[in-house]
């Protein structure tokens, strides 16, 4: 997410009536199970004890976000039915 005036990279999205945008950035697919290296990942930070590539907080955000545009889509979803 980034403030309107922020420099970004990416599709810009209004956050619903927030003052925040969700930026969007397509990440080339090489074929890779990133499913599987998530996982992979989350044991080898446990079984090594070190850090995870993600925090805690970066995932919650991911998270909050996903849901917030969940919801801005299904409340846009329901808007058009009722227009029509």
């Amino acid at each position: 997410m980034a403030s309107p005036d922020e420099t970004v990279e990416g599709f810009r999205m209004p956050l619903g009536k927030s003052d925040k945008d969700v930026i969007y950035n397509k990440i080339e697919d090489n074929g890779a199970d990133m499913l599987g290296a998530e996982l992979k990942s989350f044991l080898s930070a446990i079984k090594n004890d070190t850090d995870v590539a993600v925090s805690v907080y970066q995932a919650s955000e991911a998270l909050r976000v996903a849901l917030e545009v969940e919801k801005i889509c299904k409340e846009s979803l329901q808007l058009h039915e009722e227009m029509s």
